[in-house]
């Protein structure tokens, strides 16, 4: 694939629901939000780990839709070959869609029922 001569690089500010990465070619972010955006519009990425932000949250995205090479350390070691390395976006794309299913089919059982989800039957 090789680099474009140009790159539309979107820097993501953090002003809550407005990061969005739609015109970009490339995002780089810390930012959860960012990442997730980047995702949701397709948009190759790399997020810069901040453990300070809750890197939890991002090894947990990343790792669900095959994407864990897109997380870097601040040092910004890996940057290069993560740029190169192009996304498998309908794989990504699929796995969004089973999870969103499995999120409605959860959703739906429990309000059809009268029973308390076993996470708030304790509480």
């Amino acid at each position: 694939l090789g680099r474009p001569a140009a790159v539309r690089l979107a820097v993501l500010v953090d002003r809550g629901h407005r990061e969005l990465p739609v015109r970009a070619d490339f995002v780089v972010t810390d930012s959860f939000h960012g990442t997730v955006f980047s995702i949701l519009y397709n948009k190759p990425f790399v997020t810069v780990a901040n453990a300070g932000r809750g890197r939890a949250r991002f090894d947990s995205l990343l790792g669900l839709l095959g994407l864990g090479d897109r997380l870097v350390s601040s040092d910004l070691d890996d940057v290069d070959a993560v740029i190169s390395r192009p996304i498998g976006w309908a794989a990504v794309n699929k796995v969004i869609g089973d999870e969103r299913n499995r999120g409605r089919d959860y959703l739906r059982d429990v309000l059809a029922s009268d029973a308390v989800p076993a996470t708030q039957a304790t509480s």
